[in-house]
């Protein structure tokens, strides 16, 4: 597993959050099944 920083906009301001996954794919899964249809993810890189 691997921590990804994932920049989104939600509401109209971007924003930055932490998720551990195993991919890119995973960590983009999980923020949006968090934040659901009111996010638009922007980037996902990985950190650690």
């Amino acid at each position: 597993m691997y921590t990804f920083e994932v920049k989104i906009r939600l509401a109209g301001r971007v924003s930055y959050v932490e998720v551990t996954a195993s991919d890119s794919a995973h960590a983009r899964m999980l923020v949006a099944a968090q934040y659901g249809d009111a996010v638009t993810i922007l980037q996902t890189k990985r950190i650690r």
